[in-house]
């Protein structure tokens, strides 16, 4: 059924569509229905041949079908939704340039119409039979918009005959070109009503929405927020030839001006900045990055300036959180590894306390963590004011070890005390023996943090992993009995944890064993 949907555009009708398009108006540009995203590549063609016009298109695509997402993805464009008619956004486009499917393509065209209300151009290619034969009621309304808008529609026979996808069916090229929306002040109009304007006040009731989905929540404050801005865009630039600083035409300038930042202010400039800052926002909530160690989510926080030519929709976040998810055990993995090195030669303090050396399979350089290491905590006393301080880098350092733990444990890291725990014990300055989930902590005022690790099996398992990471026990570690193994096996097992702890590490595979397989298990478990 979707191949049958799927007409690829001619280059022959495309050639012909465009043949007369001022390319320098154009900018902005949407191609809903984008297939392999053959319009957009004879527009950035075509754009190539007018240098003085080629200003660095900004072409976003909507496409439905994954396989179709991941070409146009290869070809570089950004696809910012899936289905184009529930798609909506703030954003405005100088074009929409359109290949509908055959079957419905009014309910696109006519969702385009109402997407550039305020200005813009279409060019849409229907079936012919779209207009020929208006029988249903949305055609119908369809006809009477374009006879509105003053479109022009091109018919042609046999468009598609030689296509990608061959069809017969005649096809209808339709353009629209709507003028800029010409923005009056209300501010201005309602004054020149009278000169005894005046603005009465009233009660305005405020019904509040309970949301519980913070996402849903964020959501809408972003739209309500963009709805707020571009409102008063509109306002201003109604205003503006009214607070001029002069009467001469040809050298006058606003008295008040608006800006984003340093530039001129414009409405997808706005939008820009209002997705910048919510994108920024989610990365920094602690439910939608509850799972994240600081490295993953410095890396997301990285992505921000990408984002903001991405709505901040459902759709787009959902997008994030499955690419989140794919990289997140992975991520978390390297943090353990990292902790691992970390946790040991890094940060031996000189002394070699934090580890214990034993014989690794097939090498002498082998070690493990003992429950009790020493790592070095930087300004965690201000001798100025003789008092401890816990700053963010010592709560980031400890938070990326409980996320380590939680993983290994199989529990979401959602719910973190730290913070809180960290914050009580600066107020009352306790220094020893601060309890947290899975170790006590005792800082010192010569910059070094001693953590005892509570729970012993929880950290052979991490120093399984750790050691196995760096192929220091032998392949078949806790699946092979230790009467089944050789001599050199046998001897890394005792050096490593023993004979009797060996047989309850293989009792329980399920638990100290992480295999690779286990990723997609481990991580729905922490998502739930």
């Amino acid at each position: 059924m979707d191949t049958e949907q799927f007409y690829p555009t001619p280059k022959e009708l495309l050639e012909k569509i465009f043949k007369n398009t001022d390319w320098g108006k154009i900018l902005t540009i949407l191609e809903p229905s984008a297939g392999d995203g053959g319009i957009c590549d004879y527009i950035k063609e075509t754009a190539d041949k007018y240098p003085y016009y080629n200003r660095s298109l900004d072409i976003d695509c909507i496409e439905i079908n994954g396989n179709r997402q991941a070409t146009l993805k290869g070809k570089g464009y950004r696809v910012i939704y899936d289905d184009f008619l529930k798609f909506e956004t703030h954003k405005q486009y100088d074009l929409i340039a359109m290949n509908p499917p055959f079957s419905d393509g009014e309910k696109h065209l006519l969702k385009a119409l109402e997407m550039q209300k305020n200005g813009g151009n279409i060019m849409c290619i229907l079936n012919a039979e779209t207009l020929r034969n208006p029988y249903t009621k949305e055609r119908k309304l369809l006809v009477r918009k374009l006879e509105e808008a003053g479109a022009v529609t091109e018919y042609f026979r046999s468009a598609f005959s030689r296509a990608e996808v061959p069809t017969d069916v005649e096809a209808a090229v339709v353009k629209v070109s709507i003028p800029q929306r010409e923005d009056v002040s209300y501010i201005i109009g309602q004054l020149r009503k009278s000169r005894k304007y005046a603005e009465k006040g009233g009660a305005c009731e405020h019904t509040g929405v309970a949301v519980d989905d913070i996402v849903e929540a964020i959501v809408r404050q972003c739209g309500m927020e963009m709805e707020a801005g571009i409102s008063l865009i509109h306002e201003y630039w109604g205003m503006e030839p009214e607070i001029m600083d002069s009467f001469d035409s040809k050298y006058k300038n606003p008295i008040i001006t608006m800006k984003i930042g340093n530039s001129d202010i414009s409405i997808n400039g706005y939008v820009k900045a209002v997705r910048r800052k919510y994108w920024s926002a989610l990365f920094r909530n602690p439910k939608f990055t509850k799972n994240m160690t600081s490295e993953m989510q410095s890396s997301y926080m990285s992505e921000v300036s990408r984002l903001e030519d991405y709505d901040f929709n459902r759709y787009n976040i959902r997008t994030i959180q499955i690419e989140m998810s794919r990289h997140m055990a992975r991520g978390i993995e390297k943090c353990i590894v990292g902790l691992f090195d970390e946790l040991s030669y890094q940060y031996s303090m000189g002394c070699e306390k934090n580890i214990h050396y034993f014989n690794g399979w097939k090498t002498n350089q082998a070690w493990i963590i003992n429950w009790k290491v020493i790592i070095p905590v930087y300004d965690v006393f201000c001798n100025i004011f003789h008092k401890f301080r816990y700053r963010h880098s010592v709560c980031q350092k400890l938070s990326d070890i409980e996320k380590v733990f939680d993983y290994l444990a199989g529990i979401s890291s959602g719910n973190s005390s730290l913070p809180y725990i960290l914050q009580d014990a600066e107020d009352r300055q306790k220094s020893r023996n601060i309890e947290f989930r899975y170790f006590t902590c005792s800082f010192y005022k010569k910059g070094t943090c001693h953590i005892e690790f509570k729970d012993r099996e929880l950290l052979k398992k991490f120093n399984i992993f750790g050691a196995r990471q760096k192929g220091w026990l032998p392949p078949a570690y806790g699946r092979k009995a230790y009467q089944k193994m050789d001599r050199e096996e046998r001897e890394t097992v005792d050096s490593f944890e023993g004979k009797d702890s060996y047989a309850e590490t293989c009792s329980r595979p399920e638990y100290y064993l992480y295999e690779p397989k286990d990723r997609q298990n481990m991580l729905e478990s922490l998502s739930a």
